[in-house]
């Protein structure tokens, strides 16, 4: 017997084997991933098969599934295809490939959002068995990278009729805020961007990150009125849209503002008849000093001056303008009078008023300031001590004179002198007194008015007495009017001259006189 060698007993086995479960065929799938770079949905020339990309692959035989995986392009087949080896297969059974992009990636380009545009849908699904030929072919996906835009327009409405018009163009350079989700809520962005005219018809464009094949995303752009504007389109200042890849481009996004014109309206008036009521004739006055000043929602002084009344509002009052919130900011205005020396503040109480307004809300009424002019005087009485005395007495032989020099000197709050000067007395004040008109502090001011006597030669000052005779008191708006000023004087004692002795001696002749000579006598 021939002697078998073994490398021919294990040619032997394996034939048995082929024999016995049939002969095992491997077969690769073969494919390209492409970018659809011009966006026809088409490949052309250029477009060549890539690496890098996810694809799924799923094989089965009736209901068992052999293998399910993702894998990651090459360029390994023919002409650069993608080339993936299927489970060998025996012969007799018939295999399922299931090939699909669920959600296009590519590991090289990670920042990116795709959509498959073919196949569509984006499924192929082949058979083989293990008479097959090898490669399987026809599996090719082609993606276009999904850009995402939002697109609208940010207009003014001039005409205050709630509408855009044709004359209200779009407006570059204001803000509005995006923000984006996810299909789990996850935010993908949340910034402010500047309105452009990029867009269709000068309308605003502004991209946006671009979910991937399947997926829904959500864009809220909401608009940042600025202090001064409100916003009228849409109600509530935003609008929020759905987008997915094959509808990626998002419009509709209108917004309309309208310039607020905040006001502060009132009437500076001169109660005349002092009855703390104005009357018809007590109309609005023009020139009166009162200030303003604003808070925005945080307390923050948006305004914070003084500014002279006009007749610009309504009936003559005064019209002052105010800066202006932006849409659900509500502010508060301080309109506070800052009356002059002479004048009273009678209305309001306090002097001033505090109120809120709004960009929906911005005219402010109802700041009515009146005033009562400040008579403001000094009386008293010039008296002469007839009977020596020293006190006026009361049986109406020393009464009030006129004409008497007295001297007054005013100083403010400060310190600082008002008037300093001499006045001669009269008898206009009560029961004849004196009556000196004083210069008149505002509401709030403390003034202080000093008067004094000089001396006069032949008088005696007796009431107040002292070296420097004379009264400090204090007066105020609400209380102008000071009183007791009294000064007494009494006639000085004037001395009666001591006269020599002396002798005359006269010299005559004829009867007529011709010399006369005083000659003191020594006592």
């Amino acid at each position: 017997m021939q002697k078998v060698g073994r490398k021919t007993i294990i040619i032997l086995g394996v034939l048995l084997l082929f024999a016995l479960v049939g002969a095992v065929t491997a077969i690769t799938a073969e494919g390209c991933k492409w970018r659809d770079l011009d966006r026809d949905s088409t490949k052309d020339t250029n477009e060549v098969c890539e690496a890098g990309w996810t694809l799924h692959i799923k094989v089965t035989e009736g209901t068992t599934t052999i293998i399910e995986e993702n894998f990651v392009t090459n360029t390994l087949g023919s002409g650069g295809k993608f080339s993936y080896t299927l489970p060998a297969i025996t012969a007799g059974p018939t295999y399922t490939v299931v090939m699909t992009e669920p959600n296009p990636f590519n590991a090289n380009m990670p920042g990116a959002s795709w959509k498959v545009v073919s196949p569509s849908p984006p499924t192929y699904t082949k058979t083989y068995k293990s008479t097959t030929a090898s490669p399987l072919p026809g599996f090719a996906f082609g993606n276009q990278e999904v850009i995402a835009t939002a697109e609208g327009c940010k207009w003014l409405d001039n005409d205050g009729d709630g509408e855009q018009d044709a004359s209200e163009t779009c407006q570059a350079d204001w803000t509005l805020h995006a923000k984006v989700l996810d299909e789990t809520g996850a935010v993908k962005l949340d910034k402010d961007f500047q309105t452009n005219i990029l867009g269709t018809d000068g309308k605003f464009l502004y991209s946006l990150p671009a979910p991937s094949t399947g997926k829904t995303w959500t864009v809220t752009i909401s608009e940042i009125a600025p202090d001064g504007w409100v916003n009228i389109v849409p109600v509530g200042g935003s609008y929020t849209k759905e987008y997915t890849a094959l509808g990626p481009q998002v419009t509709g996004f209108s917004f309309g503002n309208r310039q607020v014109a905040a006001t502060a309206e009132g009437c500076k008036w001169l109660d005349l008849d002092k009855d703390n009521t104005q009357d018809p004739e007590e109309t609005c006055q023009e020139g009166w000093t009162l200030h303003a000043k604003v808070l925005d929602e945080t307390g923050a002084v948006k305004l914070d001056q003084d500014f002279k009344t006009n007749t610009l509002g309504t009936g003559g009052k005064f019209l002052y303008s105010l800066p202006a919130p932006s849409t659900g900011k509500t502010w508060t205005v301080t309109i506070s009078e800052i009356a002059p020396d002479g004048w009273v503040n009678i209305i309001p109480v306090g002097g001033s008023y505090t109120k809120e307004y709004t960009a929906l809300g911005p005219q402010v009424t109802g700041f009515s300031f009146g005033n009562q002019q400040v008579i403001a005087s000094a009386e008293g009485c010039k008296w002469i001590d007839a009977n020596k005395n020293g006190q006026k007495d009361d049986d109406g032989t020393e009464t009030c004179q006129a004409d008497w020099t007295l001297h007054a000197t005013i100083t403010d709050d400060s310190g600082k002198v008002i008037k300093d000067e001499d006045f001669q007395t009269n008898t206009l004040g009560t029961g004849g007194k004196f009556l000196y008109a004083l210069p008149a502090p505002s509401t709030g001011k403390i003034w202080t008015c000093t008067i004094s006597e000089p001396d006069t030669p032949g008088w005696v000052n007796v009431v107040p007495g002292g070296a420097n005779p004379g009264y400090s008191r204090t007066y105020s708006a609400i209380d102008p009017n000071i009183a007791g000023f009294s000064f007494g004087n009494k006639e000085s004692a004037v001395p009666i001259p001591e006269f020599p002795t002396v002798a005359v001696s006269i010299l005559t002749i004829s009867g007529m006189v011709i010399a006369v000579q005083f000659i003191k006598k020594r006592n």
